[in-house]
């Protein structure tokens, strides 16, 4: 679940934040924040460290801790797709930043990108690492389907699944093309649903909402 409260700027003196000079008579400027300011508020204590915060179009938003169905559908979720990550020389990433550009630093509930997690020691992955990322959204779904949705199609990432936990139902966006998906599907309880990166592996629609499992009948 996400709010859109923003932290106050830094001080001046915070390396690299400085905003360029406005001449006299000039209107002021609206200063953008880089991944990097981010990383750097968080390093000398302008951010709780025991906050989330991801950056979308140059802001910082402050992401609420999850309530416990979020958490655990996202735990769920990310074990039903570790198989797959694996399958293709991938892992699965849970609340962790990727960088789609300078001012963006999302944090999806569940990535799926190509490498070990050793391959990101020293960056975050970016676009066209990423496979597929999963929002799990309750109060958040519109802050999900509007900036981040766009966020995501713009970095021309392939593939993007919104867990609706209101509607019950998951929404499937597929061929970015500017800040919008061309393809969009709905995956109700009683279907399954696929991957692009894993055509032939079905994920039952239920299970992914929360559904416990059912024993196999003897």
């Amino acid at each position: 679940m996400t709010t859109l409260q923003t932290p106050s700027p830094p001080p001046v003196t915070l390396s690299n934040a400085a905003p360029a000079s406005v001449a006299s008579g000039e209107a002021p400027r609206r200063r953008k924040w880089t991944g990097d300011d981010l990383i750097q508020m968080g390093e000398v204590g302008l951010l709780p460290p025991e906050g989330r915060f991801e950056l979308l179009g140059g802001e910082v938003y402050d992401l609420m801790p999850p309530g416990p169905l979020h958490a655990s559908i996202v735990d769920l979720i990310r074990a039903l797709l570790v198989p797959l990550a694996l399958a293709h020389g991938g892992h699965a990433r849970q609340q962790n930043p990727i960088r789609l550009n300078e001012e963006y630093d999302p944090q999806p509930d569940i990535a799926i990108v190509g490498g070990r997690e050793h391959a990101y020691r020293d960056r975050f992955p970016g676009p066209e690492d990423v496979l597929l990322v999963v929002e799990v959204s309750d109060a958040s779904l519109q802050y999900d389907r509007d900036l981040k949705l766009r966020a995501y199609a713009g970095a021309g990432v392939p593939e993007c699944w919104i867990v609706n936990l209101p509607e019950q139902q998951i929404e499937v966006y597929r061929d970015p093309a500017g800040d919008e998906y061309l393809l969009r599907h709905i995956r109700r309880s009683g279907e399954t649903v696929e991957a692009l990166a894993a055509p032939g592996v079905a994920l039952a629609v239920a299970e992914l909402l929360g559904a416990e499992a059912q024993p196999e009948a003897k």
